[in-house]
C-alpha cells in the first residue's frame, strides 16, 4: 500500500511527499532506509553503503538478506574469484553482478547483459551509481541469430519479460558466440542465463560453449507449469546440450518450482584450456 500510494504521489508531481511517506513507512518497521525517486521514473535505495535502483520502491528492502538469496542460488555451484570472467545474461537491474564486484578478492570482468530497455536503465543507472568500472553493460538479447528480436515489455515485473511474443520492443539480438567474439572473449568462468525460456535459443547457436568453465542456467519449464506455454519447457533441451558438451551438471531439490528449475554445470575439461 505504501509503495502504490508513493508511486501515485510522485506521479501526480509530488516526489517529495512520495519520499517522506516511504521514510515514515520504513521507519515503522525499523528499516534504515532512504528512498529516492530517480527522473527516470524509478527508485533509489540506500543502505548500508548500497546505493540500489529499481523500477518500484520497497520500505522492505535489505541487502544482506538479498546478498545471501543470490549467493544460495547464482552461484551456488561455483564463485568467480580473482580476475576471473563472468557473464551474465539477463542481468536484469545487476544485483549478481553488483554482489560479485563487491566480493573481496574478486576483480575480474563481469559483461552484463539485458535485453529489456527499461530494465536495462535501471542496470545502467546502479553500474553507475556504485561506480563500477569492471562491469560493462549491454542492451541485447542474446539468442540463436544476430539481428532483431520482439521482446515483450508490458510486465509489471522486469524479470518476466519474454521473447515469445508477437507484440512488444524490438532490441538488437546477437548469439553467445557473436558476443564472445566482439568483446575478444576466450574464457569464460561463469556463464549465468537466465532469460525467461530464450536459453533455449541461446543454445541452438553456441558454438563456443566449450571456452566456459561453469554455468548457471535457469530453466523455466515452471512457467510452462503454470501457463500451459510449451515456450517454457526447456530443462531438458539445456540438459542434454550441456551433457552433450562435456559438462557435469547439478540441481537443487528445496522443492521451490523456480529454484529447483536451476541447472548447475562444470565443464570436465576446463582445466585444459
Amino acid at each position: 500500500m505504501i509503495s502504490s500510494l508513493a508511486r501515485k504521489l510522485a506521479g501526480f508531481g509530488y516526489p517529495n511527499a512520495a519520499e517522506l511517506l516511504l521514510k515514515t513507512g520504513s521507519t515503522i518497521l525499523g528499516n534504515n532506509l532512504k528512498i529516492k525517486f530517480h527522473p527516470g521514473n524509478f527508485w533509489t535505495h540506500y543502505k548500508n553503503g548500497w546505493a540500489i535502483n529499481e523500477r518500484y520502491p520497497d520500505v522492505r528492502f535489505d541487502p544482506d538478506k538479498l546478498l545471501a538469496s543470490i549467493k544460495d542460488v547464482y552461484f551456488f555451484n561455483f564463485q568467480p574469484a580473482g580476475n576471473d570472467v563472468f557473464i551474465d545474461v539477463g542481468a536484469g537491474i545487476g544485483m549478481e553482478s553488483i554482489y560479485l564486484n563487491r566480493q573481496p578478492g574478486y576483480y575480474g570482468k563481469i559483461y552484463a547483459i539485458e535485453a529489456s530497455p527499461l530494465t536495462f536503465e535501471i542496470l545502467k543507472a546502479n553500474v553507475e551509481d556504485n561506480h563500477l568500472e569492471n562491469i560493462q553493460v549491454y542492451n541485447l538479447a542474446i539468442s540463436d541469430l544476430n539481428g532483431t528480436i520482439i521482446i515483450d515489455t508490458t510486465q509489471e515485473n522486469h524479470i518476466t519479460n519474454s521473447v515469445f511474443t508477437k507484440n512488444g520492443t524490438a532490441v538488437q539480438a546477437i548469439t553467445m558466440d557473436a558476443f564472445m567474439e566482439e568483446n575478444q572473449i576466450e574464457t569464460v568462468s561463469l556463464l549465468k542465463v537466465n532469460i525467461e525460456g530464450a536459453e533455449k535459443l541461446l543454445i541452438n547457436s553456441f558454438e563456443k560453449i566449450f571456452k566456459v568453465k561453469h554455468v548457471a542456467i535457469s530453466c523455466h519449464d515452471f512457467l510452462n507449469k503454470r501457463t500451459g506455454d510449451i515456450n517454457f519447457k526447456t530443462k531438458e533441451t539445456v540438459t542434454r546440450f550441456l551433457r552433450n558438451h562435456n559438462f557435469d551438471i547439478y540441481s537443487k531439490t528445496t522443492g521451490v518450482d523456480y529454484i529447483d528449475d536451476w541447472i548447475y554445470g562444470t565443464n570436465k575439461s576446463y582445466n585444459t584450456f
